[in-house]
């Protein structure tokens, strides 16, 4: 009887499919056909070359066995400087990946000029589909006017180690002139029929008045903007008319980090920014909008900046919106008019007398909203009457058509007065008769924390649940401060009437996880 157990080679090349890098080599080193199986293992996934080493395990994965070449699907290259026969090696096998479809170039420029050849080798791989470049310059540009492959998703960030491409490399004389050719329209209009996805970091194209570009993508459907001050939203309207998902983040989110004067300056600027957006889009010579927008993610800034003037089916607003920003809201809603809304901020989100979400709830920019992910930070808040504005909160969600609620507050120690019941206000007992007894002193007073926990969210979620009849599922989350194991307490409530599934498509809309 044997004392080892044998597997057959099916099983052992779903081993060496399913291994690591690390038990793929030692079972290339077991037999021929291991050898074959485990380098095929390695090669279907993504393929990072950033050092010699790498590109060395690299072809010697490619030269067991020539079919090897065709299971090369990713390819990511960061490295520098090559020992010459390494590079001709190189060059050489790159020539034979008849499969790739997916190439990054995280240093770009640097990596095209340390390896002569390699710009002329990529520009000659027709099957291509996703290209990403970092730190990409003037022999980017090159790199794109000689590829033959049809992209359909293209990322550039042209931003470099001293400073962005266009700053560093145009002098302020013939500045202007210039950027609007490098503007992403007419740059890869070569890919107009197929681009399907773009991204666009550190591409500042927009000094100055931009010419009326006439290419036409009737394919893009996702957009990126990063790292943009001044987005032009016409050329972009006029060149995608078919845009369903849209994701700018500028640089204005730092705005709040300036003071006196410069703050001033920036305020004005961004209504004079948004104007122009907006001017763009109406008028019969006007962008007039896109007609089938369905997500938008970025700050409440970068939403006012664009001035979309359309509706827009799901508002992501990331990072926490700033109390100070909040008279931007009325104006983005009014636009947009979501169904569905994920945003996070302060206790002020909801409590502010003109601009907060408890008002803005009850207008008829919230007469479409069908879900709302809500995430609330008290920590900053010292002073609110928690229970009271959860109590105005709720009062506001009655009135909207809600399908679906996600609710989480976060709190920390601060003090804040004990709110007293009103026996005469049916708003205030929905979250006050768990409150402990009052003491009689003049102004009582318990942590903020405490005022959280205290809540009593089961009647909280099936008082909405009750008052709204279109609800279908309620989620409301309380998180406290950490314990003495570091982990912060939490509690949570739900109400489901409709059960959906757990990788629905729109799934990400309704999570709040990277809120905290």
């Amino acid at each position: 009887m044997r004392s080892t157990l044998l597997f057959n080679y099916d099983i052992l090349c779903e081993l060496a499919y399913w291994s690591d890098e690390g038990t793929c080599a030692t079972l290339m080193l077991t037999c021929r056909a291991m050898r074959t199986a485990a380098a095929k293992a390695v090669l279907r996934r993504p393929c990072r070359l950033s050092e010699a080493r790498d590109v060395h395990r690299f072809l010697c994965c490619l030269q067991v066995d020539p079919s090897c070449f065709q299971h090369v699907r990713e390819l990511r290259i960061s490295f520098g400087t090559l020992p010459q026969e390494m590079s001709g090696r190189l060059l050489n096998c790159l020539q034979h990946l008849k499969r790739l479809e997916t190439l990054v170039l995280s240093d770009g420029d640097d990596s095209l000029t340390a390896l002569p050849g390699l710009l002329d080798t990529i520009a000659q791989l027709i099957t291509i589909r996703k290209l990403e470049v970092r730190n990409a310059g003037d022999v980017t540009c090159r790199l794109l006017s000689r590829m033959q492959a049809s992209l359909t998703h293209i990322s550039l960030d042209w931003l470099q180690e001293d400073c962005d491409f266009f700053y560093s490399n145009f002098p302020s004389s013939s500045r202007y002139p210039q950027w609007p050719n490098y503007h992403p329209v007419p740059l890869l209009s070569k890919w107009r029929t197929t681009l399907e996805e773009l991204e666009c970091a550190s591409w500042f194209n927009c000094p100055g008045g931009l010419p009326r570009y006439t290419q036409i993508y009737p394919k893009l459907r996702r957009l990126s903007i990063e790292r943009d001050d001044n987005p032009r939203i016409a050329p972009y309207i006029h060149a995608y008319p078919n845009l369903t998902h849209l994701c700018v983040l500028s640089e204005y989110d730092q705005l709040w980090n300036y003071s006196g004067t410069a703050l001033v300056d920036g305020i004005r600027l961004l209504r004079i920014r948004h104007a122009t957006n907006v001017r763009s889009q109406e008028g019969p010579d006007g962008a007039k909008t896109w007609p089938q927008l369905q997500q938008f993610e970025g700050t409440l800034v970068d939403l006012y900046l664009l001035g979309i003037t359309c509706r827009i089916l799901r508002v992501s607003l990331c990072f926490s919106v700033n109390p100070r920003d909040l008279e931007l809201l009325p104006p983005v809603l009014a636009y947009a008019q979501p169904q569905h809304l994920k945003v996070h901020g302060t206790g002020m989100l909801l409590a502010h007398p003109r601009y907060g979400l408890t008002k803005l709830l009850r207008e008829p920019c919230a007469a479409r909203l069908e879900s709302l992910v809500l995430g609330l930070d008290f920590k900053e808040t010292e002073g609110l009457d928690v229970v009271t504005t959860l109590n105005d909160l709720a009062e506001s969600l009655k009135r909207i058509p809600l399908r679906r609620l996600r609710l989480c507050l976060n709190g920390t120690n601060f003090s804040l007065p004990i709110p007293r019941p009103d026996p005469y206000n049916p708003r205030a007992r929905l979250c006050t008769e768990s409150l402990p007894p009052l003491r009689p002193i003049p102004t009582p007073t318990i942590t903020l924390e405490k005022a959280l926990w205290s809540v009593d969210i089961d009647a909280y979620v099936q008082g909405l649940a009750d008052a709204i009849p279109s609800l279908e599922d309620a989620i409301m989350c309380i998180m406290g401060e950490p314990d003495d194991t570091f982990d912060y307490r939490t509690r949570s409530a739900e109400v489901v009437r409709v059960r959906r599934a757990e990788y629905a498509a729109d799934r990400n809309v309704y999570e709040w996880s990277s809120y905290w």
